[in-house]
């Protein structure tokens, strides 16, 4: 039993022996618990490490269209204009 604090915010840290034992990564759904004064957290859904290809395709990119590295793209730029595109689109 490892004994943890809680955060301000109600926050706690699973440790990581824990996380690597179970494949709890970031994104994996976990279900909480009570019962008494007992706090149960139970592993529902695994995801997989995502890597940086797992994104290819996912924004327009308007610029020459050689192969480009995420690294050559201003994703946060790109990420911008996708959001005001939505916006319009919405009635």
């Amino acid at each position: 039993m490892q004994l943890l604090t809680v955060s301000p915010k109600g926050q706690v840290v699973i440790p990581s022996g824990i996380r690597e034992r179970l494949g709890i990564t970031p994104g994996s759904k976990v279900s909480v618990t009570a019962d008494g004064n007992r706090v149960m957290i139970s592993l529902e859904r695994k995801v997989g490490v995502s890597d940086v290809m797992a994104g290819y395709g996912m924004l327009k990119y308007k610029g020459s269209p050689k192969k480009k590295s995420l690294l050559d793209v201003d994703v946060v730029d790109l990420m911008r204009e996708s959001l005001k595109r939505t916006a319009k689109a919405r009635p």
